[in-house]
């Protein structure tokens, strides 16, 4: 490899790295928005099912541990080790909101797997959790749209999929190699405000 291929290489690593710690910043936000909602998606409840017995392997890991993200969902501090959960106690105290808290509980555990890695390495079960946080409005920010334009990495590919994904009509992203972009803290807020068109990175909807 030429000396000057591997210095834009170590160039896009670097850049793409900070820009995915900004785009975290900006989708946990936005997903901390979900507790407060009076509706939650349609399809919350199959994201539920889903993240409970396909993914197991990857929301069980944050379950055992406390769920620290959930509890930030709902701006509540996690119990110690031997104290009671608090977000059970959180439904026993208000079970009209169950199905949010359970959500949360799959979304952290999703959460709690995603790495530096992921936009590098994206595995089939997390393309699946990122276009559907983008069905459900989530302006994915340059750097988060490879993890759904790349080709996966590892088995699993059980998707997030709703009665019409079932029947055939689900819309997906065209899987393309695309040259990784150099992406920068300002246009990852700028996408976060206003979503940017997955043509742009070879995909088509």
């Amino acid at each position: 490899m030429q000396w000057w291929r591997a210095e834009e290489d170590r160039k896009t690593l670097i850049a793409n790295n900070k820009a995915w710690v900004s785009a975290e910043t900006v989708r946990r936000a936005w997903l901390a928005s979900f507790p407060s909602r009076k509706a939650l998606p349609k399809d919350a409840g199959v994201v539920i099912a889903t993240g409970l017995t396909a993914y197991r392997s990857i929301t069980g890991t944050s379950i055992e541990r406390g769920n620290l993200l959930a509890h930030q969902f709902f701006v509540i501090d996690r119990a110690d080790y031997w104290g009671p959960d608090k977000l059970a106690q959180l439904v026993a105290e208000s079970p009209t909101k169950a199905q949010h808290i359970i959500l949360a509980v799959v979304l952290g555990g999703m959460e709690s797997a995603i790495s530096k890695e992921t936009w590098r390495h994206p595995s089939a079960p997390m393309q699946g959790y990122f276009q559907r946080l983008a069905d459900w409005g989530y302006a994915l920010s340059e750097v988060e749209q490879l993890v759904i334009c790349d080709n996966p990495t590892g088995e699993g590919a059980v998707e997030f999929m709703d009665d019409e994904d079932a029947k055939g009509e689900k819309i997906s992203p065209k899987v393309t190699e695309i040259p990784m972009p150099i992406v920068t803290k300002a246009n990852v807020d700028t996408a976060a405000i206003q979503r940017e068109l997955y043509v742009s990175k070879g995909c088509t909807q």
